[in-house]
Order: structure tokens, then C-alpha cells, then sequence
């Protein structure tokens, strides 16, 4: 998910995800909303589905595409 704001929409993800081997990879920009949302992610027992990496979206587009897990 890219601009994860809020976290609502990858909380809700991450809830359908199977609970072995679902993740979900959410960039955002402001570290301050992964703060916001990890509350949130733990009551609703999603937190280790959900993986925030903070910074601009392209570079960590760039990472993920050098790590496999996007393929181009």
C-alpha cells in the first residue's frame, strides 16, 4: 500500500491476510502515522502481518525491487 495515512485500509488488509506467512508492506512518508496506526495494528492482533517502511515511496519501491519481492 502506498500512503498508508491513517492505517485503516491496511489494518483491514492485514485482517484477511492468513495469519501464517500474510503480510502486508505499507510505505508512508511520515513516520509519525506508523506511530499513530501500531496502536491500532496491535488491538486488533495484525501487528506482525503489518510491515510500515518509512521514507519516500519510490526509494523503497527501488528497495523492494533489489530485495524480490517486487517483480518487474
Amino acid at each position: 500500500e502506498v500512503g498508508m495515512f491513517t492505517g485503516t485500509t491496511t489494518l483491514a488488509i492485514a485482517d484477511v491476510l492468513p495469519k501464517e506467512g500474510g503480510k502486508i508492506i505499507a510505505l508512508e512518508l511520515d513516520d509519525y502515522l506508523r506511530q499513530l496506526a501500531n496502536p491500532f495494528f496491535e488491538k486488533a492482533g495484525v501487528k506482525e502481518r503489518i510491515e510500515v517502511r518509512i521514507g519516500k515511496a519510490m526509494d523503497s519501491i527501488q528497495k523492494m525491487i533489489k530485495e524480490g519481492l517486487i517483480l518487474v
